[in-house]
């Protein structure tokens, strides 16, 4: 899997945090190592170039660069260390705690030889009714053990809350970042309180050849700095000079940043931009950095490493909450003495699972949860392209047949078309020290996220249970969400293609987590040993697939287009498209990024290649790319993508073949001092859509961006089309 350039790091001259505490033994299974230590002798290892770098930064003593400490596999975290949610939005979650009973007796999990009767997950909805009153007996048990129990429900629930809401520190990371399975932001965090962070105290001049200031949020200056790509290249080529250094430069802000030592809220001085004097890029990086950190002691933050992220969305999704389910049915099993017991799945993705199954809605069962939203309740079906824009601006209705239709589009889109390489489905990588801003897989985007919105109680002020990560996991309904989206990582690897295979990446398989047995005993888990769900002693009742059957198709005018090319293509000369004409065709210029999606905006994206061959289609994934996210985490977000839609009629949704995917997210809630503010990248794979729609020849393609919740609060940086193997 293709993973970013490395940063130069910037090392602290703060000890960093010791390694996992306790006493640690193995379970009995005797462990194979295959893939656990193998290096690729031709790959560059992280490691040993950032120790080689470490020296030239040494002396900054602030990591700012969102590369800077990759320094290997995400570990499992020290449970000592686990940090309550304080930073609710209202008095209403100041009690929210996430943080699970402490142990310091770690055993590692070791795989066996798996039984050889496998437990075999049901789809809710064809359920046997023993089966039914297992899973009443068993969660009513759970739910009646002690609370400090950590096999009871309340504290499963919390598994979700700390490792999706940034309770738990990174291990030996260099830094003070956060563990999360679900967001990704830069995060900032003072010693004196959040009213005194530096977010809107920086104003810099647009250019060194300009005057005209502008204010930089401090959230924005990483995307700045890494668009710079200076840890691409630490010394500039020889062909290059100190002036092209200072060109690419200009166009992005200032290095120099002089210390305003203004109070919390009083708007800072512009500060006069002058061209670094430093001779190498690097140079100039660590002018920047020394004068950043300045500002931030100066303005309230610790002197210390101060910046912190939360991540993932990426590529820990999946392994990740099939570990959690894994213990949390093991658990259940053994409350009721039955090691056959099976986690139902929620078949959301069959017209037969559309609805919230019925052994989730009656009241007076331990499935039940109160906080769902009462309009999506049996018969209502699923929406899975809702957004929580709906509330404010519905969506006109749409027939039974027409919600399916909609709904087998978005799975085709997510799990065939859009994503045939493991960057697309699994999401962008997430190391120890990581970059901040990784993107998340199809599946995690759309499907999942939209469910979780849908389910959630929209008159609630967080949209719990479902519809907020510190809540989602109250829900027993949670559970088997997240086991269809776990089988959905079966199926994506079943379906024909080359490159539909797990990530072989060692610092993603050495990934570490900690959960609780079914013995109340702490294990560790790595993400390598959850790739076979058969070695975990499961499978998935087989379902058909309608979706697989279900590609999109395009617009009349595309398939007029295509036809047209088709006729002057078998006897003349080639057509070549018309250049755009931005006041006809309402283009927004490539130039006014970043923007804000307030309104729906289409833009002219030049395309690198066209006319690929089937050998090079089936090389590199053609890939739109729409980077630097910026959204409140607060609130739900989404904003959908169509390529080429140029039908009269309004936008219909992901039935049309012009409809590329979408970006959404969840409430998410973080830790106190913590800016609320998170950037992302969206990566959707085009390659079929654009010979579905016949643009596979043009030079460019229009992309449209519409935006359905959290309208006017979301900043896109750029958008570009690249090319993934």
């Amino acid at each position: 899997m293709t993973t970013t350039p490395s940063a130069p790091t910037i090392r602290t001259p703060f000890p960093t945090k010791p390694n996992q505490p306790g006493f640690v033994r193995r379970l009995a299974c005797k462990a194979s190592d295959q893939g656990s230590n193998k290096k690729n002798p031709s790959k560059l290892d992280r490691r040993d170039m950032l120790i080689g770098l470490g020296g030239l930064y040494g002396v900054a003593g602030l990591t700012l660069d969102p590369l800077a400490s990759a320094t290997g596999p995400v570990q499992a975290p020290d449970l000592s260390k686990c940090h309550n949610l304080l930073d609710p939005p209202s008095e209403k979650l100041k009690d929210v705690k996430c943080c699970p009973p402490y142990s310091d007796k770690i055993v590692d999990f070791r795989p066996c030889q798996p039984p050889r009767t496998l437990r075999i997950r049901p789809a809710a909805q064809w359920m046997d009714p023993d089966d039914v009153a297992k899973y009443k007996k068993a969660l009513a048990l759970m739910k009646a053990l002690p609370e400090d129990d950590p096999r009871s429900f309340v504290q499963q629930a919390k598994v979700h809350c700390a490792y999706c809401n940034g309770a738990y520190d990174q291990v030996n990371s260099g830094n003070d970042h956060y563990i999360q399975v679900h967001h990704s932001s830069l995060q900032e965090k003072t010693s004196i309180g959040m009213t005194k962070i530096v977010p809107t105290s920086f104003i810099f001049r647009a250019n060194v050849l300009s005057d005209t200031p502008i204010r930089a949020y401090s959230v924005t200056i990483r995307s700045h700095v890494q668009a710079l790509n200076y840890y691409r290249t630490i010394v500039p080529p020889r062909r290059k000079s100190n002036a092209s250094n200072r060109r690419r430069l200009a166009p992005h802000h200032s290095t120099m940043l002089s210390p305003l030592c203004t109070p919390s809220g009083a708007a800072p001085p512009s500060i006069s931009c002058r061209t670094p004097s430093s001779t190498t890029t690097a140079g100039i990086y660590q002018i920047w950095l020394n004068r950043l950190k300045e500002r931030l002691r100066c303005g309230g933050a610790t002197s210390s490493s101060d910046w912190n992220r939360e991540t993932s969305y990426a590529w820990l999704f999946f392994p990740f909450h099939r570990w959690y389910l894994y213990f949390y049915e093991k658990i259940l099993g053994s409350l009721i003495d039955d090691p056959s017991f099976a986690l139902p799945f929620w078949n959301w993705d069959h017209p037969s699972g559309y609805q919230i199954p019925s052994i989730f809605v009656d009241q007076t069962s331990p499935l039940y949860d109160l906080n769902r939203n009462p309009c999506h309740l049996p018969p209502t079906m699923v929406d899975l392209d809702y957004t929580a824009g709906e509330i404010f601006n519905p969506k006109p209705p749409v027939s039974e047949a027409q919600q399916v239709s909609i709904n087998l589009s978005v799975m085709y889109r997510q799990m065939v078309s859009s994503a045939k390489i493991p960057l697309l489905f699994f999401g962008e990588p997430y190391k120890n020290g990581d970059c901040p801003d990784p993107g998340q897989g199809s599946i995690e985007s759309m499907p999942h996220n939209t469910i979780h919105i849908w389910c959630g109680d929209n008159r609630r002020e967080n949209w719990e249970d479902m519809g907020s990560f510190h809540s989602s996991g109250r829900d027993p309904l949670f559970y088997s969400h997240h086991a269809n989206v776990d089988r959905m990582w079966n199926i994506w690897k079943s379906i024909p293609g080359a490159k539909r295979v797990d990530i072989n990446d060692q610092d993603y398989l050495n990934s570490t987590f900690l959960f609780y047995d079914e013995n109340a005993q702490l294990v560790r888990v790595r993400v390598g040993d959850s790739l076979d769900s058969k070695k975990l002693g499961y499978v998935y009742q087989e379902v058909d697939l309608p979706w697989l059957r279900s590609k999109p198709r395009p617009t009349k005018i595309n398939q007029q287009k295509m036809l047209t090319k088709k006729t002057n293509n078998s006897g003349s000369l080639p057509v070549k498209d018309p250049p755009p004409n931005n006041e006809d065709m309402n283009i927004t210029p490539i130039s006014r990024f970043p923007l804000t999606l307030s309104e729906t905006v289409t833009i002219v994206v030049k395309r690198p290649q066209k006319s690929r061959s089937r050998y090079e289609k089936e090389f590199k994934e053609e890939v739109l790319v729409v980077s630097g996210i910026h959204y409140n985490i607060d609130e739900p977000v989404k904003f959908d993508i169509y390529i080429n839609d140029e039908d009269d009629d309004a936008i219909t949704g992901p039935q049309k073949a012009e409809f590329a995917g979408s970006f959404s997210t969840v409430v998410h809630k973080s830790k106190v001092g913590v800016q609320s503010c998170d950037q992302m990248k969206l990566n959707i794979g085009i390659s079929d859509l654009l010979e579905d729609i016949g643009a596979d020849d043009d030079d460019s393609v229009k992309v449209t961006l519409v935006p359905r919740s959290g309208i006017g609060k979301v900043t896109i940086e750029a958008i570009k089309i690249d090319y993934i193997a």
